[in-house]
Parts: structure tokens; C-alpha cells; sequence
């Protein structure tokens, strides 16, 4: 946000970005005064945020006149509307006015339309020569109903057409602002004004996501997820609806003095804002079912396409019961019934045939112990883990009749403590239907699980601002002008979210039992806060998966927590900025000017926290994007003016260098419950570049064309250091959550379960944690761990009960194995490792591109006077290509090209008499196709050529 927005000078600028774009729809477009715009910086008037330049809309709230008008229009997709401006006079000192706007139409998009209505009005009272008050409102209120992205591949085919969500958004904003102005002499004016904003956003979207990723911690090696695949375990066609608002609150009083004297003016100012962004989230999915829904995902890691074509692919979506019984089947055919030797030699057939295909290196060794017909001739990092996926899908096609042994018509099942049984089988059941066959009771059609997802965001940015401005002529041709700027920011407020699955079904059935222990065993909630010994998961049922299955086997139904993310925030900052300039007139028409300015950018209160994939927990967390404040040196030299009298111009050259610049890096932008962001600062960035301004007046012809060529680029960037130091704090974390828990949780759950006092529990439970907590960094070894357990043991009433004594030691002696020696330098290696995989394209680095910014753009128009009465133009606007940058998985960057545009618009004038006149235009004249927001998956497309008509009555 480096462009300041002003209404009547009170900002319209959102503290949340979630809040979408500027509403400058809220405006009614009749009320319109004039647009002030302030290229470069501002920031001695204007504060943070505005180190680009600032644009104040003035409206007629300020006229002192009985006027009137109302129009009303109609365009493209059924889009009508009307409004009405009046200014009215009361005696001599009251002046009023107000206007009213209201809209209705579609979108260019199916399944896009609105409704909205918005207002403004003012009341001026001129108490005498010396005092002046005035009183303004705006309110605005929209119903809209929208639709989210579309994937690009399906853009090709249906531009218009809706995404896979649909969305009805309730917007509501009021703003209300006393001002007062006191005039003690002709040359000196005190302003003060207070004020305060309101904006309010109620969402009800339906989801019919393609896919929606579940946590899937440890699945990679137990799944064997070949080299450059990414595998993930994923609901298929679940709908979801998400019910939520979100409110920004903003207070302030601003106070101001500026006096003239001789030689200049001189200015002073203190404002104080209170910003509150709040939001709520509820996310329920539809019922689903284990079979019917549940998948594992395998594509390549750089495919970012998620389309209905590509989840209709069954080698890419395996339903994991069927995946793990072919994996089991493929080691131990015998087990059910299957001829070993025909199984595996299919088996390794196929491995062979996909290891040629993917052009994989086998060694001399495996292919000599292949063509022996050995069992298991393969390395498994290097050859299976890479086509097994592939080669469990292909088995899953063969017939199951042709692998049991004599190729009998039924499979021989043998269960622990009970007597074989056969179950039969068809010629046509394939490998694909063995689990149905083998467990016809495991299943339950009336099973169904449900996610649930609750966020809530509440948090505050106070500001305390002062500052002072001088222009002073040092001569009748030289001016010079300067000021600072001092301001203050405190954050506060936190954020937290919590994902739930309610399982429910019959509690006799298989199927249930195994889906809680199985999504128990996947929650992050689990894995971080209940992490057991292994380190893994552990599919045969974890301490809080025992727990669960017994609910469910008792009452039918569960509730598991998938993930509970909490952030607290609390940050102070303070920035100084000011600027220097001077103007030298060396004729009465044309001015060469200089001017230096140190601005600066505070954060938003959104943007102290991240939300992104975690690549090693494979869930989204909440993360500290650990921001500085965005500081910009802007160094400007220009020339304005005129030629003659009918040629003005401007011409500027300008470096501005930004330190610590902000980026934010946003993947499913549109989408409130699937979007992820990161915030970054980039070391360095350089804009050099010109600027062009001209207008031409003739007789009946008025040219108008604007050109600016920026070269954007990072001058230094250590984003990879960036990364790493955000790894080691998250390493850092996860090890303390792991140490707590094993400290509040794990150890006392055993301690428990063997009697003694409560006071008994405590000190020995104390005294074993001492000791695994200098395990876990590395102080003592495993061994001397496992001894001083022991000694523990001996030492304390749990040591006279010889089996008791046994069975404990055993059970704490997996606490202090191998695997938990240094663990918290194993938790700082394994997030490393993620980043060592990446390579310098995915990070931002010196010489590269800024994100987001287009080297040129250019503007043309042309107005005619045909007639006295008719008028015509023409507008051609130019945006050159840029990059965009978004988030992948965890540290990731990846950049898309963004290609250049040019749309030309065109409009008209026909003054039926002096107080009636009809309007006309022609948007994207040439229909041409490109995209208001882009990434590598999806994209938003601009609307085509839309027409417009419509009249106003002035009275």
C-alpha cells in the first residue's frame, strides 16, 4: 500500500488487504468535485503509506450553492443505475447537500450480480468571519454474489464461465466527520477534525473445491513418493461452506495550523488513529465418506494445475485403503491365498516396465538379481520409492483370478485366532476390489465425517503522528521547501484458528474405528502435541487415536482436532520521515524543481503473520513474518510548465531506492478459506526511471498522453538467510512443543497408569523429564539416559514390584532411545533440509526483477468538439508485463509472467440543451482478452467489450 486515498482528506485506505480493493464505488460518482492527484511522496502531510503519491477525491460537500442533478444510465449484463446530487442553501450561513447513488447489474463472469446503494451528505454552518463547522457522512451498502478463479486451462476453454465457489457478500460502510476551522488573522488557520469509519463484510460462500488438502505428516516414505512428486492426502468432490465477517473500526482526531507569512508557509500537525480489524470464520464441509472421498494426490511437484480433468486421472488418485492393502499384498502375496511367485514376478515386471519408462538408472546388480527372479531385487530409494505409485495403479487393473494359487475361483483369508476361511470371487474382481471382498463387514454405507474449521482474528494498530512543513522563497525565483515527520505504532491482538473432524456412523462397523484412529494419527494436533517416541506416525493407532476409537466404538460418534493455531501480537514501531526540495521559476510559465524524501511504510496489523504450507508438517500454520518497516529514499529532478499556451507538460527523472521493501506473496487470492499469504522484506530494490506528462489544447481537439518507463530491480537480497532463520525459529518451537508435551503429557500418562500418591507421581515424574530433557539437547547420550532412568526406578517406590519395576523401565527406556538423542539439533536439520532441496530460482535474489511492477506504462486520449453540442473520445491505456510471486510449499517463491495489455475505451457527450445531456461509451473497444489477477494456477479475467448510454438532468 504505497498510494495514499483520501476522501475530503480522511483516508479510505483498508488496514486489512482481506477487506479487497479500495471501495472507491462507495463514492457516489455525481458528488465528485475533482480529483487531486500527488505524484511522488507525501509523506510530511500524508504519514505512511503514501511514499507513491497520494490522490484526494473532493467532492461538493464543500459547495456553497443551490444546485442539482440526476442521472441515469444502463450498460452491458442488465447493469442500470441512477442517481441524484443536491446542494441547498439555508439563510446565509447554512449550506447542505447530499447525493445519492444506486446500482444494479451481472458481472461479466456467470453467476456474478450486485446490488448497492450509497450515499453522501454534508451540512457547512459559517458561525462568522472567524469559525466555520461542518458535518459529513457517507454510508454504502452492496449485496453481491460472485464466483471465485478459474484455473487457467479452463479459462482457455470458457472465459465467462464461474469458478468452483460461489460467494454472497454483504458490504456495509458508514463514515461520519466533524471539522472545524478557526481563522484568529487573514494569514492564519487552524483546522480540527475528528472522525470515525466503519466497514463491514458478511460472506456466505459454497465451496466445490476439486480437492482440499489434509494434514499428511510422515506420508511421503511410507507411501514411497517418487523424487520431484509431491503426495497428499486429500478429500475428492467434498463441498464446503463458509460462513463469516470481517470489520474494520477506524477513530481519529487530527489537528492542524498552518500559517503564512511573508516569504512562505509553515505548517504543523498532530494526528492520532485507532485501527481494529476483526474477522470470524466458520468452515463446515459436507458429509463424506472414507471410500467414496478420501484420496492420496501424486503429481509432480511442479504441476500447479488443479483441474477436473487432472483429478479424473486414477493414477494420480488412489484411495489410500486400497493403496496400503496392494502395497502390504505386494510383499506377502501369500498371506491371502496368492501364488508368491506369479504375484511378485507381475510385480517386478511392472516396476521393471515403469523404471524404463521414467528412465531410471538400474544397476548391473538389480538387474542380475531380476533376471534371476529374486523376490525383491530392487533398491528401495533409488528404484521403487520412485515407480511404486505407478506400479500399485497398474496392478489394481489385473484379475485377481489370475494370481491365487492354481488360479482357484476364491481367497484363502487367515485371521489371528481364528480358523482360514475362503471368500469367493468373480473372474472379473481385480486387485482394485480386494479389500471390499476380503472385509465385506469393514465397510459402512452410513458412514460420514465432517470438517469443521473456526478462525478469529482481532487486532489493533494505534498511530501517533506529528509533523511540520516550511516552503519559504529564498528569492522571487527560488523556493525551498522541507519537512518531518515523526510517527508511532503499536500492535496488539491475536489470531487463532482450530480445525475439527466430527465422525459419525455405525459403531459395530470396521470402517468407523479405522477412519477415527486413521485421521487421528494425520492431525497435526496430534502429531505436534501428542508426538510420541518414533518420531512418526504410527498407523496402528496413537495414544489419542486408542482414545477415540473407544469413544466411537461405544456412542457411534467423535470428534477429533485436526489443528489449533494460536498467535498473540504485540509490536511497537516508530519512524521519522521528512523531505527537501527546492523550485527555481526561471519564467513565469515553466519551473525546474529538485526534491529529496525519506519516506516510509509501517506494517499493517495483517501483516505480521504468515499463513502458508509447512513442507515437512504438510498442514497451513500461522508463522511470524518477522517485518521491518519499509523505508524509501526518493531522489527527483523535473521540468513543468508551459511551451505556449496551448502545450502544458511535465518531465521527471527519479531513482528511488527502498530498503526493507514489503512484498506480499498471496496464492488463491480470491478464495477467504483457501488463500495463503507470506510478507517479506527484499534487502534492496532500485526504481530508475522517467516520467512524461502532456496535454495539447486546439481549437476543438485536446490531446492528452502520459509515459513512465521504471526499471525495477532487487539490489540486495539474502532472502535465502531470511528463510533459514524463519526455519530455525519454527525448529526452534516445534521443539518446545515437543518437550512440553512429553513433559506435561507423555511421561505422566505412563507414570499414571502404575499407582502411588500424587505426590509420589510428581517427584519422579520431575526427575525422569531432568534427565530426557538433557537428552533431547544433546547433554548426555542414550545410553546414560537409559541408565539413569533405571537408577530412577530403583530408587523410587516403583522399584519394589519386580514386574512393575520391568514393565515401566521398558516403556520409559523408548523415551530415552537412539532416536530422541539430540532431537532438538535433529528438529533444526530437518527444516534445513527442506530449504537445502530449493534452488536460487526459487528464492529472490540480487539482480533479479521486483515482483509487481511493470517497467512502462503509457496513457493516450483524444477529445473532439464535432458540434457545439457533440463531443467525442478516445482513451488507449498500456500496462507492460511484470512478475507475479506467490507462495509454495513452505519456503518456496514461484514467479509467473504476467503479459502486457492495452485496452481502448471510448466515450461520448450529446447536449440535447445546456441542463440535459446524453451520455455514451464503448469499454475494451477491442475486446481484447487478458487478466485482472494472475498466478501459475488461476486466474481472474477482465471484462470485454461492454456498452454503456445513459442521460443527466442539471437543475
Amino acid at each position: 500500500m504505497r498510494v495514499k486515498v483520501l476522501v475530503d482528506g480522511n483516508s479510505m485506505n483498508s488496514m486489512d488487504e482481506n477487506m479487497g480493493v479500495i471501495p472507491f464505488d462507495s463514492i457516489p460518482a455525481a458528488s465528485i468535485k475533482k480529483i487531486e492527484i500527488i505524484p511522488g511522496g507525501g509523506i510530511t502531510l500524508y504519514g505512511s503509506g503514501s511514499s507513491s503519491g497520494v490522490i484526494n477525491i473532493v467532492t461538493k460537500n464543500g459547495e456553497e450553492k443551490e444546485y442539482g442533478q440526476v442521472g441515469v444510465s444502463a450498460a452491458s449484463y442488465d447493469t442500470y443505475k441512477i442517481d441524484l446530487t443536491k446542494g441547498m442553501q439555508f439563510g446565509k450561513k447554512v449550506f447542505s447537500n447530499f447525493s445519492i447513488e444506486g446500482q444494479k447489474g451481472k458481472g461479466y463472469r456467470e453467476k456474478e450480480e450486485h446490488e448497492r446503494v450509497n450515499g453522501l451528505a454534508a451540512v457547512n454552518v459559517n458561525l462568522n468571519d472567524k469559525n466555520r463547522v461542518r458535518v459529513s457522512g457517507m454510508v454504502y451498502h452492496e449485496d453481491a454474489k460472485g464466483t471465485d478463479e478459474l484455473d487457467l486451462i479452463t479459462l482457455q476453454k470458457h472465459r465467462r464461465g464461474a469458478g468452483p465457489s460461489e460467494a454472497e457478500i454483504k458490504s456495509n460502510r458508514h463514515s461520519l466527520a466533524l471539522d472545524y476551522e478557526y481563522r484568529p488573522k487573514e494569514n492564519w488557520t487552524i483546522t480540527a477534525g475528528v472522525y470515525e469509519a466503519k466497514f463491514k463484510r458478511k460472506i456466505d460462500q459454497d465451496n466445490r473445491p476439486y480437492v482440499q488438502y489434509l494434514p499428511s505428516a510422515g506420508f511421503n516414505d511410507f507411501f514411497g513418493q517418487p523424487k520431484n512428486y509431491s503426495s497428499d492426502l486429500v478429500l475428492k468432490d467434498v463441498r464446503n461452506r463458509m460462513r463469516g465477517s470481517m470489520e474494520e473500526r477506524e477513530k481519529g482526531i487530527k489537528l492542524k495550523s498552518e500559517y503564512e507569512h511573508k516569504r512562505g508557509k509553515f505548517i504543523f500537525g498532530m494526528e492520532h488513529a485507532d485501527h481494529r480489524v476483526k474477522r470470524e470464520m466458520h468452515m463446515q464441509t459436507s458429509p463424506y465418506n472414507e471410500m467414496d472421498n478420501l484420496r492420496l494426490f501424486l503429481r509432480p511437484r511442479n504441476e500447479r494445475v488443479v483441474n477436473a480433468d487432472i483429478i479424473a486421472d486414477p493414477e494420480k488418485m488412489m484411495n489410500p485403503n486400497t493403496y496400503i492393502t496392494m502395497m502390504f499384498l505386494c510383499f506377502q502375496p501369500e498371506g491371502a491365498g496368492f501364488d508368491r511367485t506369479k504375484t511378485l514376478k507381475k510385480v517386478n515386471d511392472i516396476i521393471y516396465q515403469k523404471a524404463q519408462e521414467e528412465e531410471i538408472q538400474l544397476t548391473d546388480a538389480e538387474i542380475k538379481k531380476y533376471q534371476a527372479g529374486e523376490d525383491y531385487p530392487w533398491d528401495w530409494e533409488e528404484t521403487t520409492k520412485n515407480v511404486m505409485w505407478k506400479t500399485l495403479y497398474e496392478l489394481s487393473k489385473e484379475k485377481l483370478i489370475d494370481y491365487t494359487q492354481g488360479n482357484n475361483p476364491y481367497l484363502i483369508i487367515d485371521e489371528p485366532g481364528k480358523p482360514p476361511r475362503k471368500v469367493e470371487i468373480t473372474a472379473e474382481d481385480t486387485f482394485e476390489h480386494f479389500i471390499k471382498i476380503i472385509a465385506p463387514n469393514h465397510f459402512d454405507e452410513t458412514l460420514q465425517a465432517v470438517g469443521v474449521m473456526d478462525a478469529k482474528v482481532d487486532v489493533k494498530k494505534d498511530t501517533d503522528s506529528f509533523y511540520l512543513f516550511n516552503t519559504f522563497d529564498l528569492t522571487d525565483k527560488l523556493e525551498v521547501n522541507a519537512g518531518l515527520r515523526y510517527e508511532k505504532a503499536r500492535y496488539t491482538g491475536n489470531r487463532k484458528s482450530i480445525m475439527k473432524q466430527y465422525v459419525k456412523g455405525n459403531k459395530m462397523k470396521e470402517e468407523g474405528a479405522f477412519l477415527v484412529k486413521f485421521l487421528a494419527s494425520t492431525s497435526d494436533y496430534e502429531y505436534l502435541n501428542y508426538l510420541h517416541h518414533s518420531g512418526k506416525i504410527d498407523f496402528y493407532g496413537s495414544e489419542l487415536g486408542l482414545e477415540k476409537e473407544k469413544e466411537f466404538k461405544e456412542t457411534g460418534a467423535t470428534t477429533i482436532v485436526m489443528s489449533e493455531l494460536t498467535k498473540r501480537e504485540k509490536r511497537t514501531e516508530e519512524n521519522l520521515g521528512g523531505e527537501i526540495g527546492l523550485n527555481y521559476k526561471w519564467n513565469p510559465y515553466n519551473t525546474v524543481y529538485g526534491k529529496y524524501e525519506r519516506a516510509f511504510n509501517s506494517l499493517l496489523p495483517n501483516q505480521l503473520t504468515n499463513k502458508t504450507f509447512d513442507p515437512r508438517l504438510k498442514v497451513k500454520t500461522y508463522w511470524e513474518s518477522n517485518l521491518k518497516t519499509e523505508t524509501i529514499d526518493n531522489f527527483e529532478i523535473g521540468l513543468r510548465g508551459a511551451i505556449n499556451d496551448n502545450i502544458t507538460y511535465s518531465l521527471a527523472g527519479f531513482i528511488s531506492d527502498t530498503h526493507n521493501e514489503i512484498l506480499t506473496i498471496v496464492k488463491d487470492g480470491s478464495s477467504h478459506m483457501n488463500r495463503e499469504w507470506r510478507f517479506i522484506n527484499i534487502g534492496k530494490t532500485r526504481r530508475m526511471g522517467l516520467e512524461l506528462q502532456a496535454q495539447e489544447n486546439f481549437d476543438k481537439l485536446t490531446l492528452k498522453q502520459s509515459f513512465t518507463y521504471v526499471n525495477p530491480k532487487i539490489i540486495s537480497n539474502d532472502y535465502e538467510s531470511q528463510i533459514r532463520e524463519i526455519a530455525k525459529d519454527k525448529a526452534e518451537a516445534q521443539f518446545q512443543i515437543f518437550a512440553r508435551n512429553r513433559r506435561n503429557f507423555s511421561i505422566p500418562m505412563v507414570v499414571r497408569g502404575y499407582g502411588q500418591s500424587k505426590e509420589v507421581q510428581e517427584k519422579f515424574c520431575n526427575d525422569v523429564n531432568a534427565v530426557l530433557e538433557d537428552l533431547y539437547v544433546g547433554k548426555i547420550d542414550s545410553q546414560s539416559a537409559t541408565e539413569k532412568v533405571g537408577k530412577l526406578i530403583d530408587d523410587s517406590p516403583y522399584g519394589k514390584d519386580v514386574k512393575k519395576k520391568k514393565r515401566l523401565f521398558n516403556t520409559l527406556k523408548s523415551f530415552s532411545s537412539k532416536h530422541n538423542e539430540n532431537i532438538k539439533e535433529t528438529f533444526q536439520k530437518e527444516l534445513q533440509a527442506e530449504i537445502d532441496k530449493l534452488s536460487k530460482d526459487n528464492f529472490l535474489n540480487k539482480g533479479d526483477r521486483v515482483p509487481l511492477a511493470p517497467k512502462v506504462k503509457a496513457t493516450f486520449s483524444a477529445d473532439y468538439q464535432f458540434t457545439d453540442r457533440l463531443k467525442m473520445g478516445s482513451n488507449v491505456t498500456y500496462i507492460g508485463s511484470y512478475l507475479n510471486a506467490e507462495p509454495s510449499f513452505g519456503y518456496e517463491v514461484v514467479r509467473v509472467k504476467v503479459p502486457s495489455h492495452a485496452v481502448m475505451d471510448f466515450y461520448g457527450t450529446y447536449n440535447l440543451h445546456e441542463d440535459f445531456s446524453i451520455k455514451f461509451g464503448i469499454n475494451n473497444v477491442f475486446n481484447h482478452q487478458y487478466y485482472l489477477r494472475q498466478d501459475s494456477r488461476t486466474a481472474t479475467p477482465a471484462p470485454g467489450r461492454t456498452y454503456s448510454v445513459g442521460f443527466s438532468y442539471r437543475f
